[in-house]
């Protein structure tokens, strides 16, 4: 893929500049890059006052972008036209009548799905209002079954969380739902497949593409058309991060130590985006250093979402709530869906009331309070493993750490507690889901009363 975007841009540089260039598929990072590497090659810099103009197709007008493909510039300098998030390579019949896409893209591009979720909503006759108001909470089956059809039952255990989600989202300050005007844009479809002017050049992305698409196959001859697939094996994901990043360091004259690369791995991983986004500021850290050390990346990266995940059960776990209370508005902060987060409270009580209810078998299996990892995961963890076993109890045997900190720490707890704050929990998750109330204070509040709970032997 490399070597091929690196042979157009040298044919670009050399003059032979092409009417339409097509970027397609859900390696954002690739495909984002890759869009600005053709921005800087077909316009000198000079020029892009004039001769840029970008549009997302999700909010912009059909006006403007009908505008801009058909006037000619004032000036003789070559006009290039971005259509972002393009919507007229896709086939119309699956589009329309499949709202399985919405589920699709939940997990990826949230916000993706939230536009697309706001197209079904008006193509049932649903506007966006019901979403802000709330009034969606109210509405019955069939009501659903209008707006996303056989999608909804195939995907029903989902269903609450994602509208959730999407409420989360639409009712946001800054989210722009889609126009209606390029929904129905077919005079921007009728402008494109023609021989373009010798001085415009069109750029357009989109997440889908349909190869049999009408509009599609008639621009194809004038097209450089590439896919970006994000890859599902991690060497892959690996390889593509290290051929960028590499490419990256050289341009801004720096380089990684070998232990910065490891510790960089550990704390954001592989997905380019995120990856991409950590390198930047480590640069920007480092100033004039050319070399990144394994501490600049700890001090300048700081700690990931999943570390902070960990901190919290901790925090809860230790009944420390100033440090349970800023972890959970960091996460929210991070964009953390708060089911997520009711989830991982959830797994904490759990675990700790699994620990209570095997706590005298522990002892009598050797375990003491206050007694050390090591000794911990030597003497008792192969007999707790068929403790819990025989318990059918799997979350303390996942890692001997995670039992040996639930033991230590469910010593702070009554039984009875833990068991009435999992019923708790469960009341949250029905608030969630069949009310308007905010999640964020019903979960400070658990959380409060969670860490403030006495002391058994008090």
């Amino acid at each position: 893929m490399f070597e091929e975007l690196q042979r157009e841009l040298e044919k670009i540089q050399k003059g032979e500049i092409r009417s339409y260039y097509i970027l397609y598929g859900d390696a954002d990072y690739l495909l984002a890059d890759t869009l600005a590497r053709l921005q800087t090659v077909l316009l000198p810099y000079s020029d892009k006052d004039f001769g840029f103009v970008s549009f997302d197709c999700d909010t912009a007008s059909e006006g403007d972008i009908l505008d801009a493909l058909q006037n000619e510039p004032l000036l003789p300098v070559r006009r290039v036209v971005v259509l972002k998030n393009f919507p007229f390579f896709k086939n119309k019949a699956l589009t329309e009548t499949n709202p399985q896409r919405f589920f699709d893209l939940l997990a990826t591009a949230p916000l993706k799905a939230a536009r697309e979720f706001c197209r079904f909503l008006s193509n049932a006759g649903f506007p966006v209002t019901t979403i802000k108001s709330g009034e969606w909470r109210f509405w019955e089956e069939h009501q659903w079954e209008e707006i996303l059809g056989r999608a909804r039952e195939d995907n029903k255990d989902k269903l609450p969380e994602a509208l959730e989600q999407m409420a989360q989202i639409i009712t946001k300050d800054d989210f722009l739902p889609p126009s209606l005007k390029i929904n129905a844009g077919a005079a921007i479809s009728a402008a494109l497949p023609i021989q373009a002017p010798p001085l415009r050049t069109v750029i357009i992305t989109t997440t889908d593409l349909d190869k049999s698409n009408k509009l599609f196959k008639s621009l194809e001859t004038l097209a450089w058309t590439m896919h970006f697939v994000k890859p599902q094996r991690e060497a892959q994901r690996k390889e593509n991060f290290t051929l960028v990043a590499k490419e990256f360091l050289t341009k801004v004259n720096k380089r990684l130590a070998p232990a910065a690369w490891d510790v960089l791995s550990k704390k954001v991983g592989f997905e380019l985006t995120e990856a991409m986004t950590a390198l930047n500021k480590l640069v920007i850290y480092v100033g004039n250093k050319e070399e990144i050390s394994a501490a600049d990346v700890e001090n300048a990266i700081g700690r990931t979402k999943n570390e902070a995940v960990f901190e919290l059960s901790n925090a809860l776990a230790k009944k420390d709530l100033k440090r349970a209370l800023w972890l959970l508005e960091e996460l929210l902060e991070r964009g953390e869906h708060h089911q997520v987060l009711h989830a991982i409270i959830a797994r904490e009580v759990r675990l700790l009331l699994h620990a209570k209810i095997i706590f005298d078998d522990a002892i009598a299996a050797g375990f003491r309070k206050g007694m050390s990892y090591s000794n911990f995961q030597q003497e008792v963890f192969p007999q707790i493993k068929a403790i819990c076993k025989r318990y059918g109890e799997d979350l303390l045997i996942t890692h001997p750490y995670t039992g040996y900190l639930a033991l230590q720490n469910s010593q702070t707890f009554m039984k009875e507690q833990l068991v009435d704050f999992l019923e708790q929990l469960t009341k949250m998750d029905l608030m969630f889901k069949s009310s308007a109330r905010l999640p964020h204070p019903l979960l400070e509040r658990f959380i409060v009363n969670f860490c403030s709970s006495s002391h058994p032997s008090r």
